[in-house]
């Protein structure tokens, strides 16, 4: 939350951003409870101010205050931004999937942020076949696990590799001659480019699904001015849309 003050309030050069986002994965393990989340993040900002009053001056809280509430927002990829990526199928080999494992095989008329593959080749996949990872895995001092082979959570019954994108697109992107962690997707690169190249219009093309990217959209669209392309209208997630935002806010969308 410190950085995320310091984005939107000017410090000793005097520059300040006019929008900072802090975007986050939801991941399985929240994707029940997301409110929770929200409510953790109003939390974390009212400490911050109340330790900035403390330790500094009760102006500069307020001035604080006043800047995150204008120009900072918080936002959740649910239950990750690879979800994101398989809404729009065209932004798959920009994050290193091969044409020949396309299409993805996913539930149909699944919502993109209530992520579902019923890909069985995927679901029994046992890892056997990555020789390098398996032969470097045997020189490691901790070994590591392949990226689609979560670990049991007996407590989360939701948490099965089926429902989580980052494993699907990691699998669809396996190789036997990647050592590290088996597959060549890495978030920096592939999950980068499938996301600057992401077509909004298809992630939001159904109106009850998306609704936490419609959410960011809009109050993109809101801070900056409408997109060049006209969005297909629809429902946000109510606890993270602008538009809803409780009169205590303690962001911009929360």
């Amino acid at each position: 939350m410190q950085q995320l003050a310091s984005e939107v309030h000017p410090g000793r050069d005097g520059h300040a951003a006019d929008l900072a986002v802090l975007l986050d994965d939801l991941e399985l393990e929240n994707a029940d409870q997301p409110e929770i989340v929200v409510a953790s993040v109003r939390a974390a900002v009212k400490q911050h101010l109340e330790a900035l009053r403390q330790r500094e001056s009760a102006a500069k809280a307020q001035r604080v205050e006043q800047a995150l509430r204008e120009r900072a927002s918080f936002h959740l990829a649910a239950p990750m931004i690879e979800a994101w990526l398989f809404a729009d199928p065209a932004s798959l080999p920009l994050a290193g999937v091969g044409p020949d494992r396309l299409p993805p095989k996913l539930r149909p008329g699944v919502d993109p942020e209530a992520f579902e593959t019923d890909d069985l080749a995927f679901s029994q996949d046992d890892g056997t076949t990555c020789a390098a990872f398996h032969a470097q895995n045997a020189r490691r001092r901790k070994p590591e696990r392949l990226l689609w082979m979560l670990p049991e959570r007996f407590n989360l019954p939701g948490y099965r590799r089926e429902l989580h994108p980052k494993a699907y697109l990691s699998w669809l992107c396996r190789n036997p001659t990647e050592a590290q962690r088996g597959s060549t997707y890495r978030e920096s690169h592939g999950g980068a480019a499938g996301l600057r190249a992401l077509s909004w219009e298809q992630v939001l093309r159904t109106p009850a699904h998306a609704k936490f990217a419609r959410a960011l959209i809009h109050d993109l669209a809101d801070a900056l001015g409408p997109p060049t392309l006209t969005l297909p209208s629809g429902e946000e997630y109510p606890l993270l849309a602008r538009s809803s935002a409780p009169r205590d806010r303690a962001l911009r969308n929360l």
